[in-house]
């Protein structure tokens, strides 16, 4: 139900979740058991919990966020992969990727001799009393600086 729900073919959700196609129908189809890991991983592939699959839960099938992006989205397909293997990432994955993505874009900006500005996010006590917000700052030389430029809007 929840793959036909998505639009997707079996053999995406195979593929996405890393196994042979036939294997993935042999688990719809009710002729093989999806093993704890199997079961984990098309729960997160289609944003279900396990008790879900396991039919422990009587809800409607929940909407899957990613899936509604997509269709909503016009994301081509080599877009929603890159998305989906970014979020399968852990923590410091995620932090490596952004790394690259970082160097990669200071080094086209210097290239093209573009200064880009930082932003610091931070929170504040607010003076009327009305507990702590989240501000971001342009931050220049490690310095808050309200009035610096706006990062190019040509990258």
């Amino acid at each position: 139900m929840l793959r036909e729900k998505s639009g997707e073919s079996m053999s995406k959700t195979a593929d996405a979740i890393g196994i042979p196609k036939g294997t993935y129908a042999s688990y719809e189809y009710g002729k093989r058991e999806p093993n704890i890991e199997m079961i984990s991983k098309i729960s997160n592939h289609f944003g279900v919990t396990t008790d879900y699959l396991l039919g422990r839960e009587i809800k409607t099938i929940p909407e899957n966020n990613l899936v509604s992006v997509v269709k909503n989205s016009n994301v081509q397909t080599l877009e929603e992969i890159l998305i989906r293997n970014y979020l399968k990432l852990d923590n410091d994955q995620r932090q490596n990727v952004l790394d690259f993505l970082r160097r990669a874009i200071q080094e086209e900006a210097d290239r093209q001799g573009i200064t880009l500005t930082r932003w610091e996010t931070v929170k504040e006590s607010a003076m009327d009393g009305n507990g702590t917000q989240i501000k971001t700052y342009p931050v220049t030389e490690g310095e808050k600086a309200d009035a610096a430029p706006l990062i190019d809007d040509d990258l």
